[in-house]
């Protein structure tokens, strides 16, 4: 894929009417290949050798803009884009990286613009609503999102970076009506796609429709790829279905390429365990028991996250708390959780969602943490009387 997006690149710049003649004196294929085997560097030394004699050259621009986005250099990337942005204003490249950039940045509404520059020329290129309804993932701005990933799925509804886009956030929002008919329609049109695959393991998963699960197993066991959380839903969709040796082998496919992942041995030992396995079952539940996360990490997640707030990056604070609750049931990660959205991202809906799962969780023992659960209800009540 990455090997079309690159020569999609460079075609889109070989026919551009702003190239002037010199352009058959650069080496492209050169360029080329220092970007397909992602030698940026090197393509950055050749092209800058290049700009001092043609400045205006949005070929040399774009591909020095793409060769330093990829190398992580954002604000090299973006002078040059800039540069081809004076030149052609509608040129997609440059507005498209433009718009990553400023996403990158945090700078939504010029992201916006730049993809609103693309959709005046080209209405009906179901990628670039794309490129918006990611800005208002960015933003948390989901039903936003969802309209935007929806006008791209009406356009191009075989395009798989918007099939990925899409579903996420549908599974995100529980719509697994429209999610599954989304992937339904994907996979009758390519039945090995691996990561689509991976959502409708996923999707059936969640709704505890084990059957359909376990019927992508098969082909899963068959793929040349590794992802423990598919792997972990075939495993225990098929052990609740009773089919303990599929179960096994689901596991063992990954433990055998060295992947010994805690959960991988642990439902490995229990599916060895209901096959009267119980030798085998005790030795891999011993691998799991060294794996096991300390009691400790929690301490240490909620460390992190204090560490991500005082540096101003809310979300991935929120994403410690949240993985330190996945590990641990700590109702008070909820409660951080929550208190987040409020005080930091003005996101009292989200908020509110998670200071409601703090009260069902809650076990207050602690003064503080009586204080902190009455302060929650009294919030919670107001709201529902309001």
């Amino acid at each position: 894929m990455k090997h079309l997006i690159i020569f999609a690149l460079l075609l889109l710049n070989f026919y551009s009417p702003n190239l002037n003649a010199q352009v058959g004196e650069i080496d492209k294929n050169k360029v080329a290949d220092y970007l397909q085997n992602e030698q940026y560097s090197e393509a950055i030394k050749y092209l800058d050798s290049i700009t001092g004699n043609r400045p205006q050259e949005i070929y040399v621009l774009n591909s020095l803009g793409y060769a330093y986005f990829s190398n992580k250099s954002l604000p090299k990337a973006e002078e040059y884009y800039l540069k081809v942005f004076q030149i052609d204003s509608t040129n997609f490249t440059a507005n498209k990286y433009l718009g990553l950039i400023n996403t990158s940045y945090k700078h939504y509404n010029e992201a916006i613009s730049c993809y609103n520059r693309l959709l005046k020329t080209q209405p009906a290129n179901g990628i670039i609503y794309k490129f918006v309804g990611d800005v208002y993932v960015e933003k948390d701005k989901i039903d936003s999102a969802l309209i935007m990933y929806s006008a791209a799925y009406r356009l191009q509804p075989l395009n798989q970076k918007i099939v990925l886009a899409y579903v996420n956030q549908l599974l995100t929002t529980k719509n697994y009506k429209r999610s599954d008919s989304i992937l339904n329609a994907f996979l009758a049109y390519d039945s090995t796609n691996v990561t689509v695959m991976m959502l409708a393991v996923r999707s059936a998963y969640e709704q505890k429709n084990y059957k359909q699960a376990a019927s992508f197993s098969n082909r899963w066991r068959n793929v040349d790829f590794i992802d423990i959380n598919t792997t972990v839903h075939l495993a225990v969709s098929n052990y609740n279905l009773k089919d303990y040796q599929q179960s096994f082998q689901l596991c063992d496919a990954l433990l055998q390429q060295g992947i010994d992942a805690e959960s991988i041995l642990y439902y490995a030992s229990r599916a060895m365990y209901k096959l009267s396995q119980f030798k085998k079952s005790n030795d891999l539940l011993a691998k799991c028991l060294k794996k096991a996360v300390s009691r400790n990490a929690a301490t240490y997640f909620s460390a992190r996250a204090d560490n991500f707030e005082e540096l101003k990056q809310y979300k991935k604070a929120i994403q410690a708390y949240d993985t330190s609750y996945y590990l641990f049931r700590d109702p008070l990660s909820l409660y951080n959780i929550g208190r987040l959205y409020e005080s930091k991202l003005d996101n009292k809906t989200r908020a509110y969602q998670y200071y409601s799962k703090y009260l069902k969780a809650g076990e207050p023992e602690s003064e503080d943490e009586k204080r902190v659960y009455a302060y929650v209800k009294e919030l919670v009540e107001e709201k529902r009387l309001k």
